[in-house]
Order: structure tokens, then sequence, then C-alpha cells
């Protein structure tokens, strides 16, 4: 424990992210085709580690697992049609979202995604949800996604775009689910107070 300790506290990490997104119905004549959004992101780095250990892997990491291997992390595509929770009125949206690349070893749902592919870069479902705003209840109303979801712990996210750091963690990679499969539910009671609840089927699990 202590070598694997001493090893990451010499390593440094790299990191090269590409981002594009392009309106799919720009030109239609339906609003709600207009806002469906295509966005690309590519995201590669190296973790390097003057100490490699002999099995060329960084103790205790998941994401950037491989010492001084550069490696394709992330290359998604992400298919949106967003919401907006400020507007007073029913809404219908969703995200679906497809991974390749190392760090989708990590974020199986079991019973989905475990068992597609066992090589060092494979392929997952990173997100597959209805999204639906309802103005019930409270000014503020309500916001539910359904399907497979991104966890709503944490501050480390699976979108490098969104995180400080090409690392993660250990409370990230060790202590907060990457995936839901269920409903998650955002109740807006006021500007300053939400009430957020839902039903799953476990962390990195499905059905049965």
């Amino acid at each position: 424990m202590a070598a694997g300790a001493l090893t990451l506290l010499a390593t440094t990490a790299m990191q090269e992210t590409a981002h594009a997104q392009i309106a799919v119905f720009k030109s239609a004549e339906s609003p709600w085709l207009k806002d469906i959004v295509l966005t690309g992101l590519i995201e590669g780095g190296i973790t390097a580690n003057p100490a490699r250990p002999d099995n060329g892997i960084n103790f205790g990491n998941f994401l950037g697992d491989h010492a001084n291997q550069a490696q394709l992390n992330q290359l998604s595509l992400t298919l949106t049609k967003p919401i907006d929770p400020t507007k007073s009125t029913y809404q219908v949206g969703f995200t679906i979202q497809g991974l390749y690349g190392s760090d989708a070893r990590y974020y199986h749902l079991l019973g989905v995604s475990n068992r597609a592919i066992g090589d060092r870069y494979q392929l997952i479902p990173a997100q597959a949800h209805v999204d639906v705003h309802a103005p019930l209840l409270t000014p503020g109303g309500i916001d539910m996604q359904a399907g497979i979801l991104q966890a709503p712990m944490g501050v480390e996210v699976l979108d490098p775009t969104a995180r400080p750091f090409y690392t993660l963690a250990y409370t990230s990679q060790y202590s907060v689910p990457f995936e839901h499969l269920g409903a998650m539910f955002h109740w807006h009671i006021t500007k300053m107070f939400d009430f957020n609840f839902g039903i799953d089927t476990g962390n990195q699990t499905t059905f049965g």
C-alpha cells in the first residue's frame, strides 16, 4: 500500500479534449425539432509516472490506470432535446449518449453493457433517458428524467469538460455511483430550495 501511494504522488497527467456541436434539424418547421442537438466529444491523455511499477498500472486509479501509456478515454456522441425548467409550460425532451473508450470499462450497468466488449476500449450507453418538465404544485414545477441516468452524486462527472482534472479522486472512483436505471425527480419548491427524489435499481445494476 505504501509503495503504491508513493507512486501516485509522483504521477502527473496530461489531457486533450475536442468538442463539437451541431443543430440536427436547424431548418425544420417544427420548433420541437429545432432544439435537437448532436454533440461529439473526444478525450485522450496520458498519466506520466516516473516511478512506473513493473505491471504498468497506477495503483488505485480507474480512468488513468495505465502508467506512461497514451489512451483514448472517450469518443462520445450525444443526441439531446433539452428542456428549460425556467419556463412554466409542459415540455418533453431526451438525451441519448453512446461512449467508446477506456473510460467505459468502469461505467457498466450490469445486464446492459457489462458483457458487450471485454477489451481495453469498450462501448456503453452512457445516458438514455426521457426528460419532462411539468409546471405542477409550485411555480418552478417538477422535472423528471427516466431511463439510464448519470448519478446525481459527486462533483467529478463523466463529461471531461465539466471536471477540473484528468484523473479522479478516490472518493469519486470508490464511493460515488456512476450510473442508475430508473427515474429521478427534481421538485423546484422555491428559487432557493429543490427537493430531489426518485427510484432506481441500485448502483451500476439493472432489473434482476
